[in-house]
């Protein structure tokens, strides 16, 4: 009798595990046929681009199997402030298990517009997701104060554009008049008031019997 086991090929399964017989008075020819494996294992790892924009951080992997030597493309994650590639990336599938699929995400970038609102200009900041957001220098608006911005400036910039508006405070001036006599006589008590930038005044001078001002 003989007894002779098929060779183990990583990721394939012979129709034959083990060839046996008792031998005949002639040769015996005998084939075994290797089959791919429906269930061998492979992997897809996913990365996310770091802000250094030179190194990727692992986020997920994704346990798989498929058949052996045939194309397995990977399913794409979706990943906040991450762009997925334009291109899943395929492997062929190893027999002994050692293919890796490796994802990499690439980080955005997204803008903060100023509005002003009738003050200086202020320059937008474009910042890679999650990167440190560095607050401009406030605006400035002739008869205003200004109030702050209508949104918190974020401290790292957010997954998303956005506007943010500047609050203004409008300023109030004293208006003072002086009267004086021409003569050196007692004079009315002086005006004060308080007026809004850009308001418009008119104050009459009072009137003094056998005066007249020099504005009226």
């Amino acid at each position: 009798p003989y007894s002779v086991t098929s060779p183990t090929v990583a990721g394939y399964t012979p129709d034959i595990a083990t060839v046996m017989g008792t031998m005949p008075a002639h040769d015996v020819d005998v084939t075994v046929t290797y089959t791919a494996n429906t269930d061998t294992a492979y992997k897809v790892e996913h990365y996310t681009q770091n802000l250094d924009l030179a190194s990727f951080s692992l986020q997920d992997t994704d346990n798989l199997t498929g058949t052996t030597n045939t194309l397995a493309t990977a399913s794409l994650n979706s990943y906040t402030g991450f762009s997925a590639p334009g291109v899943a990336p395929s492997e062929i599938i190893a027999g002994d298990g050692s293919t890796v699929i490796r994802v990499e995400y690439t980080r955005n970038s997204y803008t903060i517009t100023f509005d002003s609102a009738g003050g200086s200009y202020v320059a937008p900041i474009t910042e890679l997701y999650e990167a440190p957001v560095a607050p401009p220098v406030s605006p400035t608006r002739e008869g205003y104060t200004f109030n702050g911005w209508d949104t918190m400036i974020p401290a790292t910039m957010p997954a998303y554009d956005q506007t943010i508006t500047a609050m203004w405070q409008i300023n109030n001036y004293e208006l003072e008049i002086t009267y004086i006599m021409g003569d050196g006589g007692a004079a009315p008590v002086p005006y004060s008031g308080g007026y809004d930038f850009g308001e418009p005044y008119s104050v009459t001078s009072p009137t003094v019997a056998g005066y007249t001002p020099d504005i009226a």
